[in-house]
């Protein structure tokens, strides 16, 4: 089995510690960045397709390690977001409050 912690990060706004209820939106950029900075998870685009994936944080060109399930990818849409809650990682769609994947942790 293969563990690792994340923090939050964004271009933006560097890193810090991830909190129960923090959330990654398609629309800016945001990923999670595991504590050794070797990781990251969040959305990045396949095709014209959305998919939630994690990756080599350190390494320029993004080598995907891991994906949901992508025979079946979001649309490419900004009412979209994943959580994270007390009871796992979640895939809201925002406009009908419906979550369309879960995993816990």
């Amino acid at each position: 089995m293969w563990i690792t912690t994340f923090s939050f990060a964004t271009a933006e706004q560097g890193t810090g510690n991830i909190s129960l209820d923090a959330s990654l939106y398609t629309d800016n950029n945001s990923y999670w960045l595991s504590n050794s900075g070797q990781f990251a998870i969040g959305f990045y685009n396949e095709g014209n397709k959305l998919v939630v994936g994690i990756w080599y944080a350190k390494i320029q060109q993004k080598t995907i390690i891991w994906t949901t399930n992508c025979d079946a990818p979001l649309p490419i849409s900004n009412d979209v977001k994943l959580l994270l809650s007390g009871d796992g990682i979640r895939v809201v769609l925002l406009d009908y409050r419906v979550v369309i994947a879960t995993s816990t942790i």
